[in-house]
């Protein structure tokens, strides 16, 4: 419901928009809430396990990155 909200104050479409999260929860929450992409941020695991990014992929996540700077992000 917060990131449907958030879309809405911005006036967006959750379908235009993009939620990144590193939560299952608020990963379901994304695509529950049919947002156009859901990226799964994976800080969790040790480098080299795949684990919890596999739980990201399972709950909805269609990208999973281990830092922002994946995402050309800095």
């Amino acid at each position: 419901d917060s990131f449907l909200e958030g879309a809405r104050v911005l006036g967006a479409e959750a379908g235009r928009c993009v939620v990144l999260e590193d939560a299952l929860a608020g990963v379901a929450a994304g695509r529950a809430g049919k947002f156009a992409l859901v990226i799964g941020l994976d800080h969790h695991d040790a480098p080299g396990s795949h684990e919890y990014a596999e739980e990201l992929h399972t709950h909805g996540a269609d990208v999973v990155v281990r830092s922002l700077e994946e995402l050309g992000a800095s």
